[in-house]
């Protein structure tokens, strides 16, 4: 509900913004909730209901704009894991079970919405540099004529 409340409070600046044409961007919007607290559910039964009931409370409960497109920036858990090294994890980072089913669960949603993209962040086992990235987004971006 934190995430929900804080999105809550930028929705006005957020419609604002859009009013005046300017293209938002967000880091980690519903969909984010959606599949790391879905990864806590075992059961697919569960877990949709809690997918409905978020977006019911984020989209009509606190009026937050639907994603006009949302770009899932993949990289697996295998990597992100190496790239954890030496730091202090918390809770969730600690829990590669967790990390995996959360990684399965953002490409499925991906599959399922027509306003998902994923670009893949990854060539084998290392991150593209940030330049290739930006440069995938950028196609991205052309391709469904947004830019």
């Amino acid at each position: 509900m934190l995430y929900a409340g804080d999105r809550a409070n930028a929705k006005d600046e957020i419609l604002e913004w859009l009013d005046l044409g300017y293209i938002v961007v967000c880091n980690r919007y519903i969909g984010s909730n959606i599949a790391h607290m879905g990864a806590k559910f075992k059961k697919t039964a569960e877990r949709k209901k809690y997918s409905d009931w978020l977006l019911d409370v984020e989209y009509k409960g606190n009026g937050i704009p639907v994603e006009d497109l949302v770009i899932l920036l993949q990289v697996s858990p295998k990597i992100t894991k190496g790239l954890m090294e030496g730091r202090k994890l918390d809770i969730h980072e600690k829990d590669f079970a967790y990390q995996e089913e959360v990684f399965r669960l953002y490409k499925l949603i991906a599959k399922q919405k027509k306003n998902w993209e994923v670009v893949d962040c990854a060539f084998g086992e290392k991150v593209l540099p940030i330049s290739n990235v930006h440069d995938k987004v950028l196609a991205l971006l052309k391709r469904r004529k947004i830019i």
